[in-house]
C-alpha cells in the first residue's frame, strides 16, 4: 500500500455487508465496460447489493462526452424500459457519461440516518445536536444526486486512450473529477481525485472508493480545496462516493439535503493498450 502523503488521513477497510440503505447513492452502471465503436451498452442503476434498481421517471441532466464532443442526452430517461437505457457510442477512447438526477424525497429511519450521518459526513461538517435519534417519525431527507461513467470504446486500430476526456471537469451540479485515467492506470498506482461540490467549499469530504467485486474500500477525507487520493489495489469494477448533508431548517417538504455525487470506472486485468490481449 502506498505511503499516507501529509495532510491526508487514509484508511484501508474491509466491509462486509456494510450498507447505508436508503441513503447510500446508487451509482450508474454498464452492462460492459469496454466496447467497439457503433455499439451499444445499457445503463442502470444499482443498489449496495447490486441489485438493479428502477430507472426514474425523469432526469435532470444527461449526456456523453468523449474525443473532444459532448452529446445531451434528453430522451434518455423516456427511452428507458426494463429499469435500463441503451446508449449507443460512436467515438473511440473514452466515452464519460454523466448524469445528475432530479431531486427526491425520501422517508428515513431516524437510526438509519444516523448510522449515514455518523459514517459518511465527517464529524466537523456537522451541527453539535444534528437531531434527536430519539424522536418520533422518519426524516425526511431530500436526495440530489450525481453520477459519472468511464467506458471504453475501441476503434479500427485498437484503443486509443483519452485522458483528456477521463479527467475533464462536467459542471454537474456535484461532481468527483478523476485527475488521472483510472481506466488506464496500472494496479497499485495512486488515483488522485477532486470533489466539486458547492455547498461544502472549504470543507474536508469524506470520500469512499469500492471495489465492488471484492467489496474492499477505502476511505479519505479531501484537503479543505476538495482533493485526495486512493490506490487502486485490484481490477475490475470501482464505485467511488462522497456526500455532503445540511438541515434544511423549516423547510415545508424536507428535514435534511443530502447531494451525493459517484464515479463509476473499471480498471483492466491488463493494460487494454497492449497487443497481446
Amino acid at each position: 500500500m502506498s505511503t499516507v502523503r501529509p495532510g491526508l488521513r487514509f484508511a484501508f477497510l474491509l466491509l462486509l455487508g456494510a450498507n447505508l440503505a436508503a441513503q447510500e447513492a446508487e451509482p450508474l452502471r454498464a452492462d460492459r465496460y469496454e466496447l467497439g465503436v457503433g455499439e451499444s451498452l445499457q445503463l442502470s442503476w444499482a443498489d449496495v447489493g447490486s441489485g438493479r434498481s428502477a430507472w426514474p421517471g425523469s432526469l435532470e441532466w444527461a449526456f456523453v462526452r468523449g474525443a473532444g464532443e459532448q452529446e445531451n442526452l434528453q430522451d434518455l430517461a423516456r427511452s428507458a424500459q426494463g429499469g435500463s437505457a441503451r446508449l449507443t457510442l460512436s467515438k473511440a477512447g473514452i466515452a464519460l457519461i454523466g448524469i445528475d438526477r432530479r431531486a427526491e424525497v425520501r422517508d428515513v429511519p431516524r437510526a438509519e440516518f444516523q448510522t449515514f450521518l455518523s459514517t459518511a459526513i465527517p464529524e466537523a461538517n456537522l451541527p453539535k445536536a444534528p437531531f434527536d435519534p430519539q424522536g418520533s417519525g422518519p426524516i425526511r431527507v431530500r436526495r440530489l444526486d450525481s453520477a459519472k461513467l468511464l467506458v471504453r470504446v475501441v476503434g479500427e486500430e485498437g484503443f486509443l486512450p483519452n485522458s483528456a476526456t477521463a479527467q475533464s471537469k462536467t459542471g454537474q451540479r456535484a461532481e468527483i473529477r478523476p485527475l488521472a485515467d483510472p481506466t488506464s492506470l496500472p494496479l497499485k498506482a495512486d488515483l488522485p481525485l477532486r470533489v466539486y461540490l458547492p455547498q461544502a467549499r472549504g470543507q474536508r469530504l469524506r470520500v469512499r472508493a469500492r471495489h465492488v467485486p471484492s467489496s474492499r474500500t477505502q476511505s479519505f477525507l479531501t484537503d479543505a480545496g476538495g482533493t485526495g487520493y486512493f490506490s487502486v489495489e485490484l481490477s475490475g469494477l470501482w464505485v467511488v462516493e462522497t456526500y455532503h448533508a445540511t438541515p434544511t431548517n423549516e423547510d415545508p417538504e424536507a428535514d435534511w439535503e443530502v447531494i451525493g455525487a459517484t464515479l463509476t470506472f473499471e480498471v483492466p486485468h491488463v493494460d487494454p493498450r497492449s497487443e497481446s490481449r
